[in-house]
């Protein structure tokens, strides 16, 4: 991953073990202090990062997720690295989470009711999956529907597959989620 001085590159601590290409980073600004943030360990997967940063507000987990088109086991490590974490996180204070990146799933509640053609029952299914982790995790969606993401390669049809997600408790800190399509990368992933 190429990244400019100004970020760390942080990537899955199964990097060191694995010659399979990581589906997930996370960029630390460096003005950030090291001492503030520990990348967690989130072992056998190169789909799922995790940093805990230390803030004003308390200890916040943050979580960067790529689910794969074809199944959803990725929300079932998410799940466990929550629940693993959650002691550290909430110690003393509300618990803080952020979940963002490519979730690959389509839902009416988060896309264009124009992209229906999306929502078949697999879809829906696995959509369902997630949305039941939102609810046990107590965790709101912060990126407003209709927000696109993804602008498909072949019909130029824009969806929004990627999401951020936080625990109702840092929702009112959100000032602002956006996306802006002249910062994306190269282009999507073909699934």
């Amino acid at each position: 991953m190429r990244a400019t001085s100004y970020w760390r590159v942080v990537y899955p601590s199964s990097q060191l073990t694995s010659t399979e290409t990581p589906w997930s980073v996370i960029l630390v600004n460096t003005v950030m202090d090291t001492n503030r943030w520990v990348q967690l360990m989130v072992p056998n997967t190169r789909d799922l990062m995790a940093i805990q940063i230390q803030g004003a507000y308390g200890m916040i987990l943050v979580c960067n997720i790529y689910t794969d088109c074809w199944h959803s086991r990725m929300l079932c490590v998410l799940d466990g690295c929550i629940r693993e974490h959650r002691q550290e996180v909430s110690e003393g204070s509300t618990e803080l989470t952020l979940w963002c990146r490519d979730l690959n799933q389509h839902h009416l509640m988060w896309d264009e009711e124009r992209n229906k053609h999306l929502f078949m029952a697999k879809a829906l299914k696995e959509a369902g999956e997630l949305l039941e982790l939102v609810t046990d995790h107590n965790i709101d969606m912060v990126l407003p529907k209709d927000i696109l993401t993804l602008e498909a390669k072949l019909t130029k049809n824009w969806t929004q597959p990627d999401n951020v997600f936080c625990s109702t408790s840092l929702v009112d800190l959100v000032v602002s989620c956006n996306t802006d399509p002249k910062w994306r990368g190269l282009g999507p992933i073909t699934c």
